[in-house]
């Protein structure tokens, strides 16, 4: 039941992030940036493309190296190790720039 619970977490909070990264990236990119609007459409395409892809690449390795269970536990670290660190850095760089 724990682990329902905590997948349903994990499903919940990627999804928010996941959408909320996605409405403003242009913006982002644009204004924050600097970039020219075929450029930063260009950089979401790439992003999307590569958010899409990742759970296929997290499956096959899980599927034959690590584990259902132990790739799970590891995908949610590094996801929250970059959502606890990212801000804070890009923060820092936006005070540099």
């Amino acid at each position: 039941m724990v682990l329902l619970q905590f997948g349903t977490a994990i499903e919940f909070s990627e999804r928010v992030s996941y959408f909320g990264i996605a409405s403003n990236l242009i913006s982002y990119l644009t204004k924050v940036m600097h970039e020219d609007l075929s450029t930063a459409s260009k950089n979401v395409n790439y992003w999307s493309g590569t958010t899409t892809l990742m759970p296929l690449v997290g499956g096959f390795v899980a599927d034959a190296y690590t584990g259902r269970f132990y790739m799970v536990l590891f995908s949610s670290f590094v996801y929250l190790m970059v959502n606890l660190l990212f801000p804070p850095l890009m923060n820092a760089l936006n005070i540099l720039l």
